[in-house]
Formats: C-alpha cells, sequence, structure tokens
C-alpha cells in the first residue's frame, strides 16, 4: 500500500470492528472529522503495516481483574493449517503453560 508504516507503530483501534470494515471495502471512508478509517483507525486490517517478521501484540500492556474486553493484534505473514494463537496469564509457567484463557487459529476460528 501507500502508506505502509512499521508494523510496530501500527494498530487496530478497539473501538471499531477493523476486521468487518477491511471486508466491506471501507477503508478508505473518512470519519466524521475527516480521517481516513484505514489510516488512522484500522492500521491493520487495512493493510498498512509492513514488517518483516510475525509480529503480536496487545491493546494495553495490563488489564484488571473484572470482564475487560482484550484486543490481540498478529501478524502471521505465512499462516499455515494448524497455526493458533493462545493468551495466557501473565505469570503462566513458560515451561508447562497449561490451557490458554483464550485461542484462536490463524486461518479460521475455534471451530476449524
Amino acid at each position: 500500500t501507500t502508506n505502509e508504516k512499521p508494523f510496530q507503530e501500527c494498530k487496530d483501534h478497539a473501538h471499531f470492528n477493523c476486521r468487518l470494515i477491511a471486508e466491506e471495502g471501507d477503508c478508505e471512508a473518512y470519519t466524521e472529522h475527516g480521517e481516513v478509517i484505514g489510516d488512522t483507525f484500522c492500521q491493520v486490517s487495512c493493510g498498512r503495516c509492513s514488517a518483516a517478521d510475525d509480529q503480536i501484540f496487545a491493546d494495553l500492556s495490563c488489564y484488571s481483574f473484572a470482564k475487560q474486553e482484550i484486543t490481540i493484534t498478529f501478524l502471521n505473514r505465512s499462516p499455515e493449517h494448524g497455526d493458533w494463537v493462545g493468551v495466557y496469564p501473565a505469570f503462566s509457567d513458560l515451561t508447562n503453560l497449561g490451557g490458554p484463557i483464550a485461542w484462536y487459529w490463524l486461518c479460521g476460528n475455534k471451530k476449524d
């Protein structure tokens, strides 16, 4: 794309359904303030990011124990059928993670 940004500076904002915006072809739509949605709020989903390697990050660095929406953004340039992403508690034992809090296939959803 013409407006690619380094991936670490690039993210989707949690208040927008960026995947749907991209699927509907609305990345070039404008907000009421004249901002292009794909350039400002849905940079990952609208393909405004570039990266040499696969990357993953969360929208916040710390979450409360109460119910709170968690947005995970990841880039996998070469996904394969068995690839998945999981969310684990911060203090999980890295040698024995146990079960994730949530997980999804990279090429589909939990039912694939």
